[in-house]
C-alpha cells in the first residue's frame, strides 16, 4: 500500500536546514538540548490550543509551534551526526520526547468545547500506537519505520491547518474533525508500516 507522506520530503527539508545545522555543530550545541527544545515548542503549542476558547487568536501560535518542533526534531539528529556524538541514548531520548510532544500538542483536544473527548482520546491512542509499530520495526531488525500517511510530520501539518482554519473561519469545526482524521490516518499508517516491516523481514 503506497500513500504519500510528508516524510518523503525529509531529505529536501534537511538540505534547507543544512547551513543552520553546520553552524550549530560548529558552536558545539548539544543535540539533546535541541530535542528538549522541541518539547518546549509542543508545550507552547498545546497551551495555545488549550487557551484558544477564550482567546481564538492563540490558535495562530499552533502552526508556528508545530513548524518549530519539526525543525528542531530534524536538527537534533543532523547536529549529532555532524558533531560525531550520535549514540543509542539519543535515540531513546528522541523517541520519549517525541511522544511527550505529541501528547502536549494534541492532549488539549480532550478539554476543548465541542470537541468529542472520546474521539480525542482515541486519536491520542492511535498516535501512540503508530509510534509503537514504528519502533517494533527497529526491535525486529527491520529498521525504525517513520513513514505512513499519518506520521509525525503529517500529524503536525494537519494540526496546524486545523488550528489556522479554525482561527480564520471563526469556527471550531476543523478542530472537531481533526481527531477523526488522525484516527483514520493512523489506522492506515499502521497497515503501511506493518507491510514494510513484513517485507523487510
Amino acid at each position: 500500500m503506497s500513500v504519500s507522506s510528508l516524510y518523503s520530503i525529509k531529505p529536501r527539508f534537511q538540505s534547507v536546514l543544512a547551513p543552520l545545522a553546520d553552524t550549530l555543530a560548529r558552536r558545539e550545541v548539544n543535540p539533546d538540548a535541541l530535542t528538549l527544545a522541541a518539547v518546549g515548542c509542543a508545550a507552547i503549542g498545546g497551551a495555545a490550543l488549550a487557551g484558544s476558547p477564550g482567546q481564538p487568536t492563540l490558535l495562530w501560535l499552533v502552526p508556528i509551534a508545530a513548524t518549530a518542533r519539526l525543525t528542531l526534531n530534524a536538527l537534533d539528529g543532523m547536529v549529532a551526526t555532524r558533531r560525531g556524538v550520535a549514540r543509542a541514548w539519543g535515540k531513546v531520548l528522541n523517541e520519549l520526547c517525541d511522544r511527550v510532544s505529541d501528547l502536549a500538542f494534541f492532549g488539549p483536544l480532550l478539554v476543548l468545547p465541542h470537541v468529542n473527548a472520546t474521539w480525542a482520546a482515541a486519536a491520542l491512542a492511535s498516535m501512540l500506537f503508530v509510534a509503537f509499530v514504528g519502533v517494533l520495526g527497529d526491535a525486529a531488525g527491520a529498521a525504525r519505520q517513520y513513514g505512513g500517511i499519518m506520521g509525525k510530520a503529517d500529524r503536525m501539518a494537519w494540526l496546524g491547518l486545523a488550528a489556522a482554519a479554525s482561527a480564520l473561519l471563526a469556527t471550531d469545526l476543523p478542530l472537531q474533525a481533526l481527531p477523526i482524521l488522525v484516527i483514520a490516518g493512523g489506522v492506515l499508517t499502521v497497515v503501511q508500516r506493518l507491510e514494510r516491516i513484513h517485507a523487510a523481514l
